[in-house]
């Protein structure tokens, strides 16, 4: 399964978030750091870690549009 088809890239489409990008930023665990690259079982255990977060937290957890804050409210703090 791509985790591009529960997690969007905050860019618009085509683009998709990179696995390692996605389990840093929701997972806040790094993966593929070794110098092989891809890891299979490393990169299906942070699949189902995502998995899991979208499910604990419903549909809306993982997007930009919730996940940051204007501007603007940053100003006025």
């Amino acid at each position: 399964m791509d985790t591009s088809v529960i997690y969007h890239h905050p860019g618009e489409r085509p683009l998709k978030p990179g696995l390692a990008w996605l389990t840093k930023k929701w997972a806040n665990r790094n993966i593929q750091t070794g110098g092989g690259g891809h890891d299979s079982e490393e990169d299906v255990h942070a699949w189902i870690d995502l998995l899991k977060l979208k499910v604990q937290n419903g549909p809306g957890f993982g997007e930009f549009a919730i996940d940051m804050e204007s501007i603007l409210e940053r100003m006025a703090q």
